[in-house]
């Protein structure tokens, strides 16, 4: 792809050091914040199982009675699956997600599996923002992305759909067309447009001016492939859990078991 921009523009990672904003806003400034809640988030040494269940069932934080109120607010937050509960005396705390192993709202779930080929060159990308913020920015997201990628009149970023993963992240699905002199075209397979999206250099911008949280291509799974997703039960899903869901799977050949925890086991309008 190159890495020079387009003649007479300028790149994404150029706007970004000439006014420190990106297409949400200042991203400097969010990413200032995002590391201060993870500072108030938890200390790294508090980060285990033994500690969070301790002060989920015996908290020393007033010395009295008191202590089995934030036990139970405590509970409250962990069961739901998010929250930060309280460790101790300190005031050091821990955050809750719904992947966490005390949440209670996990199921599994069975989604179909993808059939597309690497030659349909589509490549899914996670952006930490809601999808009404990025489809407001959809034209100025794909004319970046082409910047990044080199800014070569003989690549075309097409966007193929945008969709909403939960309230924070959004995956909008691109292909990029690749056309001759003589005028005909064809799609970059989709395991070269990840490869380049996923390279350091373009990582890093795509991390800092659009959030971007992960690049997958989308493509079929080999055999090898789906045999190690189905082998490991994936983060907060107990293993008991995993194996029932493989067992009752109602067309293993075209469905594949997912994980659904917190707000993606609540029904969609």
């Amino acid at each position: 792809f190159g890495s020079q921009p387009c003649a007479g523009g300028t790149s994404l990672l150029e706007h970004q050091q000439q006014a420190n904003t990106g297409l949400f806003g200042n991203t400097q400034q969010q990413q200032q914040q995002q590391q201060q809640q993870q500072q108030q988030g938890g200390l790294t040494d508090l980060n285990s199982l033994a500690t969070v269940a301790q002060a989920l069932s015996l908290p020393i934080i007033c010395g009295d009675e008191r202590d089995m109120l934030y036990a139970k607010f405590n509970q409250l937050q962990a069961y739901w699956g998010h929250g930060t509960v309280i460790l101790n005396q300190s005031g050091n705390t821990f955050p809750i997600t719904p992947e966490s192993p005390f949440s209670r709202f996990k199921s599994v779930g069975y989604c179909r599996l993808p059939c597309t080929k690497n030659e349909d060159g589509l490549v899914g990308i996670f952006i930490g923002k809601p999808l009404e913020d990025v489809t407001k920015n959809q034209t100025q997201l794909v004319a970046s992305l082409h910047s990044i990628l080199g800014g070569k009149q003989e690549h075309v970023v097409c966007c193929d759909s945008v969709k909403s993963i939960n309230n924070t992240t959004t995956e909008i699905v691109i292909y990029v067309l690749l056309r001759s002199p003589t005028g005909a075209t064809q799609r970059i397979p989709a395991t070269d447009l990840a490869s380049v999206l996923t390279s350091a250099n373009i990582a890093n911008q795509l991390k800092s001016g659009m959030f971007v949280t992960n690049v997958i291509s989308k493509v079929a799974f080999t055999s090898s492939q789906l045999s190690l997703y189905l082998d490991k039960p994936p983060v907060g899903i107990s293993p008991v859990l995993w194996e029932q869901a493989k067992q009752e799977n109602p067309d293993p050949v075209k469905l594949i078991p997912v994980p659904l925890v917190g707000s993606r086991l609540s029904p969609r309008g």
